[in-house]
């Protein structure tokens, strides 16, 4: 590859003459257009006791849903005093419930990941809530 201008010998792909200064009429050498990702979402769904994740796509069209985790049932709260309810129930009730909803996540993200899908944000806690693939 020869530079049209001052003849100077350029090695192949240069994008500009390394004597004269005259661009070539090549892109940069390795720089390619940024890749294009498309984006989902994870949230969880309820409907009465029953929830379960979803992995969501704004598209052109709407919303898509790209993928959904089982779902589970909220555990049940039986007749308690208060004191019961708020000191036995709720904690360990809770602890069960957010344990079926991370493993429920991690399988959702599971699955998505072998489809070509990789964590691109967390929130604060570090959880994943945005998944990535490029188109």
């Amino acid at each position: 590859m020869h530079c049209s201008k001052c003849g100077t010998e350029l090695p192949d792909g240069a994008s500009f003459c390394w004597k004269c200064g005259l661009s070539t009429g090549l892109d940069v050498v390795g720089r390619t257009e940024p890749p294009h990702f498309e984006v989902c979402h994870l949230v969880v769904r309820s409907s009465g006791t029953i929830y379960w994740w979803e992995a969501i796509q704004e598209t052109e069209r709407g919303r898509v849903v790209v993928a959904k985790s089982a779902a589970w049932e909220e555990l049940g709260t039986g007749p308690h005093t208060l004191a019961e309810w708020l000191y036995r129930n709720v904690t360990e009730r809770y602890a069960k419930e957010i344990a079926l909803s991370n493993r429920q996540r991690r399988l959702l993200i599971s699955t998505l990941a072998a489809d070509g899908w990789e964590p691109a944000a967390a929130n604060d806690a570090g959880t994943i809530t945005t998944m990535k693939r490029k188109v």
